[in-house]
């Protein structure tokens, strides 16, 4: 009969302090009496800070150019504070009280970092690093440290040195921002952000000897069994909720057929038709490896408005994975995460000539951003500017480039995520489309809220000069394989149902496998229709 297990009582971070130097030890304090208040009092701080960071519309540039949004990071603050409330009260036998020291270092360097949030912008960045890793090993150590194995036993010692190399960090970045006000600071003792990277770096490197631990333990002592912890620990890495109930509150007073003149105003694209055409044909589990990718991961979750570049050759398929990532999007907006995003295919089609045109392209953009969805109050920046139109008299032409582009930002700031999706950026008017990029950076520069922008195009020179800089990712045969071979398989399954295909052959598995095999060897990264001709096969074979 299995012995039963023993309830755990050893605080992982006390015995981590236990191995600090006496340097880092004398610069923690280790008697709080109130250890089941910080948590409180620190998920207070952090929403206060966030909401002076919406009104104060706080920003910082890293050091690599990028802008990042504080609000956001504070936001993830309150998240990771929340979730470790969670743990508490799904854990049996986890005390939450033995992650007050780490919790109380965190509520110290935030009370001192929103003071100087252009100074110290990236240690709020380094404190929303620390709350998550908090949370994520507090379920660690409930899931995975029940059994009393040699790995669950290293997993342990893994845990502890993770936990001191924090602790130090949290230190080291303590002194960092005493010493900001300090009137003396001793040359020797002087600190810099290269020092906290180099704690962050630490903690990395100890994670990683964690996860391989983690490994270890989950394949022989198969220890997971609180459904909701496990329910938190997949949660964990789903991104943060970006979305403002007060956007569901919204009143614009106009009667539905003035709010459909407003916004056939604003742009009449059929937008949301061109959507549904591209969706056509696009097959399940199309496009997993872009929305699994650690760069698109890192665009999608990052505190920082970017653009994303998809590029690849012709026939690639970018069209239906932007597609795909449009309806993550939509997926993440009905689930009530963030707001609905806002994209146009562009498109050199003759019939559609506006759909090439910069200024009609911004316009759309402008109309889908002043609701929160079709059929919606409108917001009130764009009902203003109608309004103002109409007084003038000039209600019923098109807004120009700059207009759409003030209306855009005006209504970004309305919204904490903004995703801007443009397909097809090669098909926009070479002689203009600079002014389209222009206004995307633009947007990207002046938004005191989040923007996300995904572009798809083929690697014409303008756009590469413009868009290098941003992170991007490249459609190629190792990328897209999967994708190539579903659709080959698709198409000649519904090719031989139809009889258009082996209709008289004796080994239609065999024949059929061979088909695929030469046609996905052939594809060269390409899986579009014309390129797969999978129905010019000779039919009598």
């Amino acid at each position: 009969m299995a012995q039963p297990t023993m309830p755990r009582t050893n605080d992982l971070w006390a015995h981590a302090a236990t191995e600090l130097p006496d340097n880092v030890k004398r610069n923690i304090n280790f008697n709080r009496p109130d250890k089941l208040n910080i948590l409180t009092e620190l998920h207070a701080t952090a929403e206060k800070s966030r909401q002076k960071a919406i009104e104060s519309r706080w920003k910082y540039t890293r050091k690599n150019g990028e802008v990042v949004i504080v609000r956001d990071v504070l936001g993830k603050i309150v998240r990771w504070v929340d979730t470790f409330k969670q743990v508490g009260d799904a854990a049996v036998q986890y005390d939450p009280g033995y992650a007050s020291l780490p919790w109380a270092g965190i509520r110290f360097l935030l009370q001192v970092a929103v003071n100087d949030i252009v100074k110290y912008g990236s240690v709020v960045e380094d404190i929303a690093r620390v709350a998550e890793l908090i949370c994520r090993f507090a379920l660690t150590e409930e899931l995975y440290l029940q059994g009393t194995s040699k790995e669950a036993k290293a997993l342990e010692l893994a845990v502890v040195k993770l936990y001191a190399r924090t602790l130090v960090f949290l230190s080291t970045a303590k002194q960092y921002l005493e010493q900001g006000t300090a009137k003396r600071v001793a040359k020797s003792a002087f600190l810099s952000e290269m020092n906290l990277s180099s704690g962050l770096n630490d903690i990395q490197t100890a994670e990683k000897d964690v996860d391989r631990c983690i490994t270890l333990v989950d394949r022989i002592d198969n220890t997971k069994n609180n459904a909701k912890l496990i329910d938190i620990l997949a949660r964990i890495d789903t991104p943060l909720r970006r979305m403002d109930d007060g956007l569901n509150n919204i009143h614009d007073d106009l009667q539905v057929s003035k709010r459909t003149k407003i916004i056939q105003w604003l742009s009449p694209e059929p937008y949301i038709q061109h959507h549904k055409q591209t969706m056509q044909g696009v097959l399940a589990g199309t496009g997993q490896w872009l929305l699994s990718d650690p760069i698109f991961k890192r665009w999608k979750d990052d505190s920082v408005s970017s653009i994303l570049w998809l590029h690849g050759i012709p026939g690639s398929g970018k069209s239906k994975l932007v597609s795909v990532v449009i309806e993550d999007a939509v997926a993440r907006y009905k689930a009530g995460n963030s707001p609905q995003p806002v994209f146009f295919y562009c498109s050199r089609n003759p019939a559609e000539p506006t759909r090439s045109q910069p200024q009609a392209i911004l316009a759309s953009l402008a109309r889908q951003l002043s609701c929160l969805e079709p059929g919606k109050p409108l917001l009130a920046p764009s009902v203003n500017l109608y309004r103002e139109k109409e007084a003038e008299g000039f209600a019923s032409g098109s807004l120009q480039m700059d207009e759409s582009l003030n209306l855009v930002l005006q209504l970004i700031a309305h919204y904490p995520l903004t995703t801007i999706v443009i397909d097809a950026m090669d098909e926009c008017d070479p002689r203009k489309r600079h002014e389209l990029l222009k206004a995307l950076e633009k947007i990207l520069q002046k938004s005191s809220s989040l923007v996300k922008i995904f572009v798809s195009s083929r690697k014409d020179q303008d756009i590469v000069l413009r868009l290098r800089n941003y992170p991007n990712l490249e459609i190629d045969s190792r990328r897209n394989g999967d994708d190539i071979a579903r659709f080959v398989n698709d198409k000649v399954e519904e090719l031989v149902e139809d009889g258009r295909l082996l209709p008289y052959s004796d080994s239609e598995t065999e024949m059929k496998k061979l088909i695929v095999d030469k046609v996905i060897e052939g594809a060269t990264g390409m899986y579009v229709e014309d390129h797969c001709h999978c129905d010019r096969v000779d039919p009598d074979m």
